[in-house]
């Protein structure tokens, strides 16, 4: 009787690790941010030199509409949250797009929502900067 508890305790925590693992796992897309998260500051740098000025509304449209003086932020605040949306923005795109899809987190679904959210933030900065009426 022992011998078979045993077992099955041991098939329960086998079992327990391998849907822990699956678990992380899914958290994919925001370790992915990190990792852009890292590289954002010589991503900037890269774009502002090669393809100023819409080059930063392309890869990191939250940043630019951060910075826009319509949302009538304090000098203090509307100087740190452009600075914190830049290594922020990608790792939460990551996590909104991981709550969103259910079931397995597969790249070309995350990718499709990312890009989602970068025209729909596009569009917005096109409309708050007035370049369309």
């Amino acid at each position: 009787m022992e011998a078979a508890l045993a077992r099955l305790h041991r098939r329960l925590e086998a079992e327990r690790r391998k849907l822990t693992r699956q678990y992380w796992v899914r958290f994919w897309p925001v370790f992915a941010g990190l990792v852009v998260a890292s590289i954002a500051p010589e991503l900037k740098e890269m774009l502002n030199l090669l393809f100023w000025p819409w080059g930063m509304g392309l890869v990191f449209p939250f940043v630019v509409l951060c910075g826009r003086p319509e949302l009538h932020l304090g000098s203090h605040l509307a100087a740190a949250l452009p600075q914190f949306m830049l290594y922020a923005e990608y790792p939460l795109e990551g996590f909104f797009a991981k709550c969103i899809i259910k079931g397995k987190v597969r790249p070309l679904a995350v990718i499709g929502r990312i890009a989602c959210l970068h025209l729909l933030a596009g569009a917005l900065l096109l409309l708050v900067s007035g370049a369309i009426r």
